[in-house]
C-alpha cells in the first residue's frame, strides 16, 4: 500500500471524496461499524489517514458518505423500475421487486443500508431524512406522505431481512403483498380511500 500511496496523484476534490466514500462503503460492508477506523478506510482508498479526516472529520460522517454511496446504487435500480412502462401499480410492483432483488444480490451492501436506521449520528440522520423527503416529494410533499415513506422504508427493510433469513419465503408472493399494502397507502393520500387493485392485462 505504501507504493500505492507514493504514486498517488492529485485529484479533483469531488472525485477524491467519492473515491474515499466508495472505499468506506466496502469497509463498512465487511466490518462492524464500531470497529472501522480511519486507517482501514485510508488503506482501502490508497490515501493518508489525514486526508480521510480532512474530508469527513469523524467516523459518523464517513458512514453517512458510505450509506449515500450504496443508496445511489439501490435507488438507480428502483428509479429504473419506476420509470418503466406500465400502470402506476405495475411500476410500483417492479420497484418493490427491485428493492428485494438488490438486497438478495448485494447482501453486504444492503446490510450497510439497513444498519443506518439504528445510527444516531447527525450526518447519518440527515442523509436518511433527505432521502425520505425526496421520495415523499415524488408522491405528494405532505407530512402524511413523509410518514408513509418512513413506514414503507421500514417495512421493506424488515421484508428484506425476512427474505434473507428464511429460505422458504416466496419472494414473488412477498413482493406482491408489499405492493398491495404500499399501493393502498399511497392511494389513501388522495382523500378518497384505497383504490381497487388494477386488473392485470389480458
Amino acid at each position: 500500500m505504501s507504493e500505492q500511496r507514493r504514486s498517488r496523484t492529485r485529484l479533483d476534490p469531488a472525485v477524491r471524496r467519492r473515491q474515499i466514500a466508495e472505499a468506506a462503503a466496502r469497509v463498512f460492508a465487511e466490518h462492524d461499524p464500531s470497529e472501522v477506523s480511519f486507517e482501514l478506510i485510508a488503506d482501502e482508498a490508497g490515501v493518508s489517514r489525514s486526508l480521510v479526516y480532512s474530508y469527513f472529520g469523524d467516523r459518523g460522517s464517513l458512514f453517512a458518505a458510505a450509506y449515500n454511496h450504496e443508496l445511489e446504487r439501490l435507488d438507480t435500480e428502483i428509479d429504473g423500475a419506476l420509470e418503466s412502462l406500465g400502470s402506476d401499480r405495475e411500476r410500483l410492483a417492479r420497484a418493490v421487486s427491485a428493492y428485494l432483488g438488490f438486497a438478495w444480490r448485494h447482501r453486504t451492501s444492503w446490510q450497510l443500508i439497513a444498519s443506518a436506521s439504528s445510527s444516531r449520528h447527525p450526518a447519518v440522520r440527515e442523509a436518511i431524512q433527505a432521502r425520505t423527503d425526496r421520495i415523499a416529494a415524488s408522491i405528494t410533499d405532505t407530512p402524511e406522505a413523509r410518514l408513509l415513506v418512513r413506514g414503507v422504508i421500514g417495512m421493506l427493510e424488515a421484508a428484506a431481512i425476512h427474505t434473507l433469513e428464511n429460505d422458504e419465503v416466496d419472494p414473488d408472493g412477498l413482493a406482491e403483498l408489499l405492493t398491495q399494502i404500499i399501493w393502498d397507502g399511497i392511494s389513501s393520500l388522495d382523500g378518497n380511500g384505497p383504490r381497487a387493485p388494477e386488473a392485470p392485462p389480458e
